[in-house]
């Protein structure tokens, strides 16, 4: 005869059993969600390698013509390695249940980080950086050896973004990092305004107001 205890600890394996079912059904459903955004998000720019591609085999088009076609694949192609690195962030972020994975830098060493990344794609006259607030004249020097904790991956990812949406809208940026009270902040401008239609959309998951994807 089973006793009550047997009982519990049966039923305590079976809730487990439970929990790992709906834990798989999440996942399986997750990695159905990131499969479709994928296909539907490349989409539009795999039609556009195919379209230049055959553009490529036709003789009726110039050599300067053909340059071009070539120079929109390879763009299109840069354009889509970045998508598949955002889905890998939020899939990474996503599967520590939102938590950030911080490291400790000085504000000196993020500057430093930021230069190099955009460094190799923009001219200073497209990117200009700071530490000082918009509206001020004087750059605050003490803000070089002030430590603050971040996700690399995820900053950066956020930050590139940010600037190079900025700098395709406008072809200018400004990016701004200064302290305001006991926070640290950092402000990216151009000149103009996002369309109120596109800001109720800014924050949610995969939302693009590009043609060709994220």
């Amino acid at each position: 005869m089973i006793d009550e205890k047997e009982i519990a600890r049966l039923n305590n394996i079976i809730q487990q059993l439970e929990d790992e079912k709906q834990i798989l059904k999440e996942e399986n459903g997750a990695i159905e969600n990131y499969m479709h955004t994928l296909v539907h998000d490349f989409k539009n720019p795999l039609g556009s390698i195919s379209g230049f591609t055959g553009f490529l085999l036709e003789d009726e088009y110039s050599k300067e013509e053909k340059k071009e076609f070539i120079k929109i694949i390879i763009e299109t192609v840069d354009h889509m390695f970045k998508m598949i690195d955002s889905y890998l962030l939020l899939n990474k972020f996503e599967k520590l249940g939102g938590q950030l994975v911080k490291k400790t830098k000085t504000v000196l060493e993020l500057v430093d980080d930021i230069k190099k990344i955009f460094n190799r794609h923009y001219s200073p006259n497209q990117l200009h950086m700071s530490l000082k607030k918009p509206e001020d004249s004087s750059v605050d020097f003490e803000l070089f050896e002030k430590k603050i904790e971040i996700d690399p991956d995820l900053f950066f990812s956020a930050v590139t973004n940010l600037v190079n949406n900025a700098i395709e809208a406008s072809g200018k940026v400004s990016v701004n990092i200064f302290k305001k009270d006991n926070l640290f902040c950092l402000n990216i401008s151009n000149q103009g305004e996002i369309p109120e239609k596109i800001q109720a959309n800014l924050f949610k998951k995969f939302n693009t107001s590009k043609s060709k994807g994220t």
